[in-house]
């Protein structure tokens, strides 16, 4: 492509230039400028297959993909500075790693329809960004507290990677906090809960028996908290947590978070709520689960 020379407005017309060493090709130099902003003309959403090492220079017609498969993306192949907008038509995982930065410090298991930005900070280095989800599905309706656990199971698929549990007003009848337990497994929770307790930090280690939402609550105090469970490993089943939480006593706000991995690498069947202590009443709130 040379642009010493304009061409006439004759030969623009008839397509021809009198100078062959110095013709001018248009198209050529509207592809060159829409590459440089991130796709050909006339080219739609490219499909690439998950790989083990994905490769992002196979693409040069479109910086609009979709990738298929199941296949865990563990590396990369790509230049420098390209950004991407990738669509999922398959479920696969963003193993977080060195050359794959998730943001989040963990891996990212894709489903249908969720999509997310690639950016090259470097060759063969990648960066995920603007992951959003391809819905929110209410798997739950709302339950009233009561007994001394409750348990949500109202239809947990196989595909749920990411679930969001949501307690509102919720207390214990004899000053125990909440913990959650991912089917009813009582061990192998790693995690703590910090709460904010007159002006300062009370870092209350896991229970051991379920995911800590909050330690021991005072006498009728009630507490909210959304919590966040994420799957982090489809092969062995591991989950890792992260919430905030609001109380009606002296420790007003709070922060939870840890890992547990479900025993045999089973699927997530069930979701529990239930006492710090096991034996203390659920009460005053309620508590539903989505996705």
């Amino acid at each position: 492509m040379t642009v010493n020379t304009l061409p006439t407005s004759a030969e623009v017309i008839s397509g021809t230039q009198t100078n062959a060493d110095q013709k001018t090709d248009f198209a050529s130099m509207f592809d060159f400028l829409l590459s440089r902003l991130g796709s050909k003309s006339g080219q739609g959403p490219q499909t690439v297959a998950s790989a083990a090492t994905l490769n992002l220079d196979a693409i040069t017609e479109t910086r609009d993909i979709v990738i298929s498969g199941t296949t865990p993306i563990t590396a990369v192949t790509v230049e420098a500075g390209k950004v991407f907008r990738a669509r999922a038509s398959g479920a696969f995982t963003w193993t977080n790693n060195a050359d794959i930065l998730t943001n989040t410090g963990a891996n990212i298991i894709m489903r249908s329809g969720d999509t997310l930005m690639i950016r090259a900070t470097a060759v063969n280095k990648i960066e995920l960004l603007c992951l959003s989800r391809a819905r929110t599905r209410v798997i739950g309706s709302p339950i009233n507290l009561s007994g001394t656990s409750v348990t949500l199971t109202s239809a947990i698929r196989p595909d749920d990677t990411d679930i969001t549990i949501n307690l509102i007003a919720g207390r214990v009848s004899n000053g125990d906090g909440f913990i959650i337990q991912l089917n009813g497994q009582t061990s192998g929770y790693n995690g703590a809960c910090v709460m904010a307790a007159n002006g300062g930090n009370t870092a209350t280690a896991g229970a051991g028996n379920g995911f800590v939402i909050s330690p021991t609550l005072s006498s009728l105090a009630t507490i909210s908290a959304t919590v966040r469970l994420e799957r982090t490993d489809t092969s062995t089943s591991a989950w890792s947590i992260f919430g905030s939480t609001a109380r009606t006593d002296s420790a007003a706000a709070g922060s939870c978070k840890g890992d547990v991995t479900i025993t045999g690498g089973a699927a997530l069947t069930t979701v529990v709520l239930t006492s710090s202590g096991g034996s203390g009443t659920l009460s005053n709130g309620t508590v539903s689960i989505n996705n």
